[in-house]
């Protein structure tokens, strides 16, 4: 019985400080802007230093945003001077997003405040914490997905 209020305790802590994470995002250290719209500009950056195209539905995808939220903030960002948009001229459903000039320098400047964040964050937390912090949470996550992909299994 012990064992089982100790285990839903830290089943309850764990949501608690994946809760936590969530509300977090590190755009909140940029000081221009929406912390959509520098997630925005953080992506697309990547996505043009990879040199891949990044396209409307792309992008909510990968900030796991509905595609109208991510259009009306990419309106607001054109209108900035931040971002083009360009639609396919073979696909008019496929609209492709670049940054311009002044968006780049924007993403520029928001991912050093990220990282001058994280150096102070990390600043107050051992290596060998911060090694731990890592391990333990790589392995979570492993158990994380493997049990959801066993129980989407079971529910299909």
């Amino acid at each position: 019985m012990e064992n089982e209020m100790n285990t839903e305790r830290k089943a309850l802590e764990m949501f608690h400080l994946f809760e936590r994470y969530s509300r977090f995002q590190s755009a909140a250290c940029c000081t221009d802007g929406t912390k959509a719209d520098s997630l925005i500009l953080l992506t697309l950056l990547g996505y043009e230093e990879a040199k891949i195209d990044a396209t409307v539905s792309d992008l909510g995808l990968q900030l796991k945003m509905k595609v109208p939220a991510v259009s009306r903030c990419l309106k607001r960002m054109e209108e900035a001077g931040l971002i083009l948009r360009l639609v396919n001229t073979s696909d008019r459903r496929i609209t492709f997003v670049s940054l311009t000039d002044q968006g780049r320098a924007e993403a520029k400047i928001n991912r050093a405040q990220i990282g001058d964040f994280w150096r102070e964050v990390l600043s107050e937390i051992s290596d060998e914490e911060i090694d731990t912090y890592v391990r333990i949470s790589n392995h979570l996550f492993s158990v994380m997905e493997t049990t959801a992909k066993r129980k989407e299994k079971e529910d299909a």
